[in-house]
């Protein structure tokens, strides 16, 4: 992902470069890329959230499983 969004800012640095009046379709990009970002970025941190609301849950019942396994001779 790094690699690609490096190459994206190279190209618009040579296309900013040899326009120097600011092109309505450069502007247009930058719009665009801007909310795909946007939604993008809420998108992971959603993910986010959810996954540690499960890794909670599991690690939860995990160890309530591991007491009750030592507790009633599971152990040696």
């Amino acid at each position: 992902m790094s690699i690609l969004f490096f190459l994206i800012g190279i190209n618009i640095m040579f296309v900013g470069l040899q326009n120097e009046v600011v092109d309505p379709k450069l502007e247009t990009f930058f719009d665009g890329f801007t909310a795909i970002s946007w939604i993008v970025c809420w998108f992971i941190f959603g993910l986010l959230i959810l996954m540690w609301i499960f890794t909670f849950f599991q690690t939860f019942f995990y160890r309530k499983n591991l007491n009750n396994f030592n507790r009633f001779g599971g152990g040696y």
